[in-house]
């Protein structure tokens, strides 16, 4: 399938925000269709996340989601609609020198995260997209010319009450 945008998106977006099936993808683009890639270290930290009392569900429902991408799928399709069609792949990133990235600090996740983007191969030019709500990660990719989107508050799951929250309330 042809895509018109590439989008990858911060671990933020996984344990944040709504499932992928529901987020607005329209606001990026309108027509699609979407390809959504998923950099190695945006999965080691979702990964980390599966047991996390606050974030486990989300991790590993997002991890179930991703299922066909183990056997013989590429790509997988998240949402056909509404438009605009959202599929999910696995970004393959060539290997990162980092001294050419002498403002990205290798052991920093935000910048591991903008290297992989710019070391994702794809087989044609194409839009590339970084999803954040992060600032600072979002700026990096902006410096290395990666076009970014800030996410607005209609993206994230309403405010989830704690467990410190529920004794006090109970």
């Amino acid at each position: 399938m042809d895509y018109k945008t590439l989008v990858f998106i911060d671990t933020n977006v996984v344990l944040e925000c709504l499932d992928l099936r529901q987020l607005p993808w329209f606001e990026i683009d309108k027509s699609g269709p979407v390809l959504v890639m998923l950099t190695p270290t945006v999965l080691r930290e979702v990964d980390s996340k599966k047991n996390d009392g606050r974030l486990g569900n989300h991790a590993r429902r997002f991890n179930n989601l991703l299922r066909p991408l183990l056997g013989l799928e590429e790509v997988t399709t998240v949402r056909s609609s509404p438009f605009p069609r959202v599929d999910v792949a696995l970004a393959r990133c060539s290997a990162i020198s980092w001294h050419d990235f002498p403002e990205l600090d290798q052991s920093e996740a935000d910048a591991r995260i903008i290297a992989e983007i710019l070391h994702t191969e794809v087989a044609e030019p194409v839009r590339k997209v970084f999803v954040s709500q992060d600032i600072r990660p979002l700026d990096l990719a902006r410096r290395y010319g990666v076009e970014i989107y800030h996410i607005g508050e209609n993206w994230l799951r309403p405010k989830e009450i704690t467990t410190a929250e529920r004794k006090v309330a109970g």
